[in-house]
């Protein structure tokens, strides 16, 4: 594989696909910022830090470019459409991923693409013959380098036209240890980049630090209790594990509970203080917005039937 562009984004991207037992080209514009991220991933990854040996090689764009399987675009809006023009026919047949997001930086307010149309479109647009795929563009590098949130994978978006380009994409993703969401045709950029720029607006308000991901979970039922460091411990122990697939299974030791039909409220004993009659509260759902309505209606130990 090889990436065009060596910043945060381009670095994540790298360690994932090294991760993943894959061969890496990079390339910059800038003199000397591909050669530094190589030395960076050498530092993280390489046999100096206990890993295998990388095969990391640094290339011009031209050069990088020829006869790699997937090319990543890992660069600001629109640098994406300048190399798209610039490569013209070298790109033809390849598979092209943009993963940038056309947010206009200075307001945080809006994207700079024309209404019905996203940065993946244009560069599909501008070189027809290149296969390209919206991939990357709602995760963050902290993320890209962790590989995972909380325990669980990171999932990666992917929109294009062309399945067998996507299908390359995909299996780079799993092999890097995340989870691939196929979200359908090129078009499908426009809102992945709409609902990036909304991800991204929501980190100074949520004190995110940029290190947070967007997680499509299923519903699971389990008993909880919300401790007082705000973190969650199931009863009986034994979180989520992403099985082969890359799918979200469920431990042996944690299955779904049967739903259960509506119950009439149970009145307290006489005498039972107040305090103890609102230890327990049933709760439903599995996610930051379930854990934020617990955390409002009940004190830190409460027990939770979740």
């Amino acid at each position: 594989m090889a990436i065009v562009g060596a910043g945060r984004l381009a670095e994540g991207i790298a360690v994932r696909t090294l991760a993943g037992g894959h061969k890496l080209r990079l390339t910059d514009s800038e003199q000397g910022k591909a050669e530094a991220l190589a030395a960076s991933l050498a530092a993280r990854t390489g046999p100096d830090a206990g890993g295998a040996p990388l095969e990391v090689t640094v290339a011009g764009t031209a050069e990088a470019i020829a006869g790699t399987d997937v090319i990543v675009l890992a660069l600001p809006y629109p640098e994406g459409r300048q190399v798209a023009r610039d490569q013209g026919a070298a790109l033809s047949g390849m598979t092209l991923v943009d993963t940038c997001n056309p947010v206009d930086f200075s307001t945080f307010d809006c994207l700079l693409t024309s209404p019905g149309m996203s940065a993946a479109e244009e560069i599909a647009e501008i070189n027809p013959a290149a296969r390209v795929v919206k991939a990357f563009n709602t995760t963050f590098a902290a993320a890209l380098m962790a590989g995972q949130v909380c325990g669980l994978p990171v999932d990666v978006f992917l929109a294009g036209d062309d399945p067998d380009a996507k299908d390359k994409v995909a299996a780079l993703v799993r092999d890097g240890g995340m989870r691939p969401i196929d979200t359908g045709p090129l078009r499908r950029a426009r809102e992945l980049e709409a609902f990036q720029l909304l991800h991204m607006t929501l980190q100074g308000p949520l004190g995110l630090d940029w290190s947070s991901m967007i997680k499509l979970l299923p519903l699971l039922r389990f008993r909880g209790i919300l401790i007082p460091n705000g973190q969650w411990r199931l009863f009986p122990p034994g979180p989520p594990v992403p099985d082969g697939a890359g799918r979200l299974a469920i431990s042996p030791r944690l299955r779904p509970r049967s739903p259960q039909p509506p119950q009439a409220p149970r009145v307290p004993a006489p005498g039972v203080p107040s305090v103890i009659r609102k230890t327990f509260r049933t709760c439903s759902g599995a996610g930051r917005i379930a854990a934020a309505r617990a955390r409002a209606v009940a004190a830190p130990g409460t027990r939770l039937r979740w």
